[in-house]
């Protein structure tokens, strides 16, 4: 049975983002251009005259290859490619890209010198998937595809900007001047507390990407008048794996409705504002003091208890405070009043 020539040639790329093909006659480099189609296959299309194909052995005008997307140490774009079930070699068409863009439900790579003559013409290409916190916290891209699920795994630790958003900063050689840039993927979204130990950052006009971090509250007894929440945060970094532990700090105002349900109001870019509504349990202790336990909208406890001293509703809201105390003893409960959500 004869070989077909995708089973022998040997693919890569070449320094100037050109499909370089081995194992026939020759060594060559087609011009063309890279793309993903529908199937998250990766697509090398010719730009040689239908002459110098046959000319060199019948090369065909299009290859689509299939295989697992991987993000390498230099942000570069590989697929690791299996060549069929008789020829099970494994190859690396590794995409060295200018830049990357993040969407709500893709990523964007932005490849130079990948079809003519013109080595600084721009490409870009775009996976389609969702973005999602892997179990060390690390932020990753799942690419959609039903043959070969693959996973990019951003390795280095996000940070928070001072809107309070998710970024990504990493370092990047450029290719023509050989010197490193910084370069920032920004997620725009809001916090949201979802359960105990666990902390979600939605990303906005996304049904499909969010990030769902395991978080330990610095202290569960929080006081409203500091305007303020502290998380402690492992993420995972290099191999072998370690964990750098970080604190977030997220700043907003906290706030009783006459419903007694509580709410944490917080500012992000633009003068934007997202509030986040919980249920309540709310009590006074033995130093006069009114204690509010959260819960989420299954009524499960966050492990969160705002403490409101009669000297903070005194130089706020001296009748709310009056009001909650009036309320709770009516109702003749020791422990508190559970304000449903």
């Amino acid at each position: 049975m004869t070989l077909s020539l995708m089973e022998k040639a040997r693919f890569s790329v070449d320094p100037g983002n050109r499909l370089r093909i081995t194992g026939l006659r020759k060594t060559i480099s087609p011009a063309g251009k890279f793309s993903i189609d529908p199937a998250q296959r990766l697509v090398y299309t010719l730009s040689e005259s239908p002459t110098w194909r046959r000319k060199n052995g019948g090369i065909p005008s299009k290859f689509v290859f299939d295989g697992a997307w991987r993000l390498t140490p230099e942000y570069n774009l590989e697929l690791i490619r299996h060549s069929s079930a008789r020829d099970p070699r494994k190859e690396r068409l590794v995409l060295k890209c200018v830049s990357l863009i993040n969407k709500f439900d893709a990523l964007i790579f932005e490849l130079t010198g990948s079809h003519g003559e013109d080595r600084d013409s721009l490409t870009r290409i775009e996976l389609t998937g969702k973005w999602q916190a892997d179990e060390l916290n690390r932020i990753v891209f799942c690419v959609t595809s039903k043959v070969i699920p693959s996973t990019l795994v951003f390795a280095g630790a996000w940070e928070l900007n001072r809107n309070q958003q998710l970024v990504y900063t990493f370092e990047k050689t450029d290719l023509k001047t050989k010197t490193k840039k910084i370069h920032e993927l920004l997620f725009v979204g809001y916090w949201q507390f979802d359960s105990r130990n666990r902390l979600a950052y939605n990303l906005q006009a996304s049904s499909l990407s969010s990030f769902s971090f395991r978080a330990q509250l610095e202290s569960p007894n929080l006081y409203p008048a500091d305007n303020m929440i502290k998380y402690r945060i492992g993420i995972g970094l290099a191999r072998p794996v370690s964990v750098k532990q970080k604190i977030i700090s997220l700043y907003g105002v906290w706030k009783l409705s006459r419903r007694y349900a509580a709410s944490f109001e917080m500012q992000y870019a633009n003068g934007c504002f997202h509030r986040m509504e919980f249920g309540a349990a709310v009590a006074f202790n033995k130093k006069n003091e009114i204690t509010v336990a959260l819960t989420n909208k299954q009524n499960e406890p966050l492990g969160i208890t705002l403490t409101y001293t009669h000297k903070f509703f005194k130089s706020l809201d001296a009748q709310t405070f009056v009001r909650l105390r009036k309320s709770a003893y009516d109702q003749r409960v020791e422990a508190g009043i559970s304000i449903p959500f």
